[in-house]
């Protein structure tokens, strides 16, 4: 199995630039902010001939995620129990062995002004879904979260930076007490593994000034022999796509 995940940062835009030319080698694709209704994306890719899309309801061209797949899901849901997804934001697809979900975990903005949401009502809601499922499961996407000291460039004083705040970087291990980081777990002590590099920094990509914001998380009881990778050569967007294949 082959499992592809990417934030695009609009997927129209990320075709013009890329053709989405990666995708036919995987299995599963996943996308986060996809940023379109899914009648506004008109390319076909018949690969994939099962394709579930959640939408921002409200203000369009926001946010958005979306789930391709060469194998049909038992079931597909949108967004969270609660209804506390309104921005388009996690897919869930449950599979024979595995429920697979997608996630594009809200920014705590710059200011900050959206941290208490994002860790004490978001974090709280999405952590309470996943562990609620009775079988395997595979988290995937973009969960702006730099985590640990080495999933960012020069970590020093950015500590009041939206995705690595202290409260953020502790929301997010509370899910590795149920779920494994199969990347880092694969590479314990490597440096500059980084998936995002800001557009605001000409030369951020070049350089590798950048953080991993974009995991892949598996279920404790399912982290069996899986390997991940980077795909950082990839352009398009300014993250780069993730592969898991078990």
């Amino acid at each position: 199995m082959k499992i592809l995940s990417w934030n695009v940062a609009g997927i129209r835009a990320c075709f013009k630039k890329t053709k989405l030319s990666l995708v036919n080698e995987y299995d599963i694709v996943c996308f986060q902010e996809t940023k379109c209704e899914q009648y506004q994306f008109t390319e076909s890719f018949p690969e994939f001939p099962h394709k579930y899309w959640h939408a921002t309801q409200g203000r369009k061209g926001l946010h958005g995620t979306s789930i391709w797949s060469k194998t049909e899901p038992l079931s597909v849901t949108k967004g969270l129990p609660n209804e506390l997804d309104t921005e388009g934001r996690v897919i869930t697809a449950e599979y024979d062995d595995f429920v697979l979900v997608t996630v594009y975990t809200p920014n705590s903005k710059a200011d900050l002004s959206r941290l208490d949401e994002r860790v004490n009502e978001w974090d709280v809601a999405f952590r309470q879904y996943v562990n609620s499922f009775g079988k395997p499961s595979i988290l995937c996407g973009d969960f702006n979260t730099a985590y640990l000291d080495l999933d960012i460039y020069n970590p020093d004083g950015m500590h009041l930076s939206a995705g690595f705040t202290y409260s953020e970087r502790n929301s997010f291990g509370l899910l590795l007490d149920t779920f494994v980081d199969v990347h880092r777990q694969n590479n314990i002590n490597k440096e500059g593994e980084f998936t995002f590099w800001p557009y605001t920094v000409k030369v951020a990509r070049e350089k590798n000034m950048g953080w991993r914001l974009d995991y892949f998380l598996v279920s404790k009881d399912f982290a069996r022999e899986m390997e991940t990778s980077i795909l950082k050569y990839y352009t398009g967007s300014d993250h780069c796509p993730i592969a898991l294949e078990f």
